[in-house]
């Protein structure tokens, strides 16, 4: 999560739009009384919670690259 949370503060500083883009694998990061999915649970819920990150639910067989694409151009 770290590497995420500076380039992404480095993006906002310098006045930019950002989102990043999860697989819906990560939407429930926390499992109770399991591990986590993320390093830090934390900066994770509060990236969640500015709408920084948004998820990307894979339709089908299609490769999540491929749906991570499709979202890009609609953030744009």
């Amino acid at each position: 999560m770290k590497p995420i949370c500076l380039t992404t503060a480095m993006f906002l500083l310098r006045g930019h739009k950002v989102t990043v883009l999860l697989p819906n694998y990560y939407s429930d990061a926390c499992i109770s009384a399991m591990r986590n999915k993320v390093d830090d649970i934390e900066a994770f819920r509060i990236m969640v919670n500015l709408e920084i990150v948004r998820f990307v639910k894979p339709k089908g067989l299609s490769n999540i690259t491929d749906m991570i694409r499709k979202e890009v151009d609609k953030v744009g």
